[in-house]
């Protein structure tokens, strides 16, 4: 699970603006497009987006909620959550959290991000701003592109989105572009002009400019904000620097200067500005310890007090953070400092610091960039089950896909996750993973390796309704396995009876030992204390009591369970569940209103939140009400449109309402 920790804020948090430059034709322009939902700023690093749009929004005393995408932000899940943290941050007294991006939502983009973005935007402030900066590096194929079209239809008219990104809006969002509430601000309208770029140097310059310097300066950086920042910093050491230099583009310029101001500093500062280039947010205590310099703080203190391309952030002291072209450039310089394995070695240990933070991703992916296999082995291993009960299964896959096949093969857990990962989207195809991975744990007598296998394929087969033949001989493999291994922890002794149950229900209720699994799954049914496990145990438990016909306890199941359809603490697909049960109940109680009125709940639950996994099932039990009113022309009416759905034989039980 994410730790909450003071590292994850900085992601959340808009720069310090303190000494910067009022840009006042900028800001007025601004101030006319306050009508606007939506803002987008196009304009390549270091055209000053951030500073200008912090500024400004300081400036006009602004609620600003704060949000640094970054390339974890590409797996869509990682976004939703990361965004529920911000927002939680910026608004305590606001109770309840916003939903995770779990695979049972992956059907359902549209209905979740829609649902998601109309509770996130009443948890804000009105007269706040949402600002997404550097959105570019979520990446080019990305579900945010599509969930932004979405987002977009929600905010309301006192609030409003800002997205700061290198790139123009991708061709998904062209019909966002086509709003009447969005406008694009491009590099063009972010240059200075000739006379912000005169008053920017009188403010910052050490040295009085001549006319002949200031319009030199001008034509020089072309009004580039980082050029124009760097080549006053410059003019401090070398006042002819305008009259002998040209560059071809601004990157050029930017490494030249940026060169010319590193040579400057002191070989202690050089070291830490090398060391602490691979962070992309800089925790003060990170930094100490990968620099093991004293004057670290002072250091990137007088940095960002000075504006050379280092950013502190507001509210925490100690969270800085290097412009993307300065710390692209100190990297390229690290790489020449340092030998290979010097080089190697300090990003191992950021990564290392970053991992005892608690921030996951970004040690991951320094992992990859050094190719230590065996500590990302280590890290997926250790965080895979908490990432994807958060939807990041994605992620996971991504970092796996990156290790050699070699690696994966010999560890049972990397292929067991792996596995886990492809299950939750498409469970079929995993199953041949899970079953690869149960014979490894088998050869490696890994008892909690053995038992998560054998669980997850169990309930591949139950969630998907496409073959039971398979679960009779992992019944009986079970019963091998358990001779020799016992089953390690309350949870997982609770996941193997409940699915134990569900898989004899299914295909071998005359089964000896049925009674007895039976009685372990109602037993941790009463003291599982976690709502989402209790809420899944209930759910099969219901099922099975509606299969023996047992009316009794399938209505004091249903009653115990209504109270989590309104929790926090259960997911849409539990509820579901719940809600599926209690149709149950009615279909065997001849309720014809309460199958209605469950009906109608449970696919509205299904539609608002995206979760379609049993809205086939609700959708086709509309047949069986038609059938207990005995309305023949309703029934063939709701069989013509359960036939358009897709139903097939292979659909079960439930393909009889269609082809009986």
């Amino acid at each position: 699970m994410f730790k909450r920790t003071k590292y994850y804020l900085p992601k959340f948090e808009a720069p310090q603006i303190a000494g910067l430059y009022p840009r006042s034709r900028l800001f007025t322009r601004l101030d006319a497009l306050s009508n606007k939902r939506i803002l987008w700023f196009s304009a390549a690093a270091g055209s000053g987006k951030t500073s200008l749009i912090a500024s400004y929004l300081t400036a006009r005393d602004k609620n600003i909620i704060w949000y640094q995408v970054d390339a974890g932000d590409g797996d869509i899940a990682s976004f939703f959550h990361h965004m529920a943290q911000c927002i939680k941050n910026n608004s305590p007294k606001k109770r309840g959290m916003l939903p995770d991006f779990t695979s049972e939502y992956l059907a359902g983009l549209p209905e979740f991000s829609v649902n998601y973005f109309r509770e996130l935007f009443k948890k804000i402030e009105p007269g706040s701003v949402l600002v997404l900066d550097n959105y570019q590096d979520a990446g080019k194929e990305t579900g945010l592109h599509e969930a932004m079209l979405y987002a977009a239809n929600e905010i309301p008219e006192n609030i409003q989105l800002v997205i700061l990104s290198r790139t123009e809006p991708p061709g998904k969002l062209a019909l966002l572009q086509a709003s009447m509430n969005f406008a694009l601000l491009s590099i063009q309208d972010m240059y200075f002009d000739r006379k912000e770029s005169d008053e920017v140097a009188a403010l910052r310059s050490d040295i009085k400019l001549s006319e002949t310097q200031y319009r030199l300066l001008h034509e020089l950086t072309r009004g580039w904000a980082a050029g124009l920042v760097l080549t006053l910093e410059q003019l401090k050491t070398d006042p002819d620097f305008l009259s002998h230099q040209t560059f071809e583009d601004h990157i050029a310029l930017f490494n030249y200067v940026a060169n010319e101001i590193l040579v400057e500093f002191d070989e202690l500062t050089r070291q830490v500005l090398f060391k602490t280039a691979f962070l992309n947010r800089i925790s003060l205590s990170v930094a100490k310890k990968l620099t093991g310099e004293s004057r670290t703080k002072q250091i990137l203190q007088h940095l960002a007090t000075h504006q050379l391309l280092t950013i502190q952030h507001n509210r925490i002291d100690g969270s800085f953070e290097y412009h993307p072209l300065f710390r692209e450039f100190l990297i390229q310089q690290a790489k020449q400092k340092f030998g290979k394995n010097d080089f190697v070695s300090l990003q191992n240990k950021a990564a290392e610091l970053l991992l005892n933070m608690g921030d996951i991703q970004e040690a991951a992916q320094l992992f990859i960039n050094i190719e230590n296999w065996d500590s990302l082995a280590a890290l997926i291993k250790k965080h895979a089950s908490d990432l994807i009960q958060k939807g990041l299964f994605l992620t996971i896959e991504k970092w796996l896909k990156t290790c050699p096949e070699e690696l994966l093969l010999a560890d049972a857990w990397l292929y067991y996750w792996q596995a886990s990962c492809l299950a939750q989207y498409k469970p079929i195809m995993a199953r041949s993973f899970l079953e690869e991975s149960h014979l490894l744990f088998k050869e490696k007598a890994d008892a909690k390796g053995l038992y998560l296998s054998w669980c997850n394929l169990i309930e591949s087969y139950i969630q998907t309704w496409d073959t039971f033949v398979p679960i009779k001989p992992l019944i009986t493999d079970f019963y091998r396995l358990n001779k020799e291994t016992s089953i390690p922890g309350l949870e997982l002794k609770a996941r193997v009876a409940v699915n134990m149950t569900a898989a004899m229900t299914y295909t071998w209720m005359e089964h000896e030992d049925y009674p007895k699994w039976l009685k372990k799954a109602e037993n941790y049914y009463r003291i599982i204390p976690v709502k989402q496990v209790y809420g899944l145990i209930g759910s099969v438990l219901g099922f099975v009591y509606y299969m023996k016909g047992d009316i009794k306890k399938l209505k004091q199941i249903n009653s115990s369970m209504l109270s989590l359809i309104d929790s926090d603490n259960v997911t849409p697909i539990v509820k579901l569940g719940i809600y599926y049960n209690i149709v149950l109940q009615s279909i065997l109680l001849a309720d014809i209103e309460a199958l209605q009125k469950t009906i109608h709940s449970a696919i509205k639950l299904s539609d608002s939140t995206g979760v379609r996994t049993f809205k086939r099932m609700f959708e086709l039990h509309t047949v069986n009400v038609c059938l207990m009113i005995n309305d023949h022309d309703s029934t063939i009416a709701e069989l013509t449109r359960v036939r358009h759905m897709g139903v097939s034989p292979a659909d079960g039980f439930y393909g009889f309402f269609v082809y009986a």
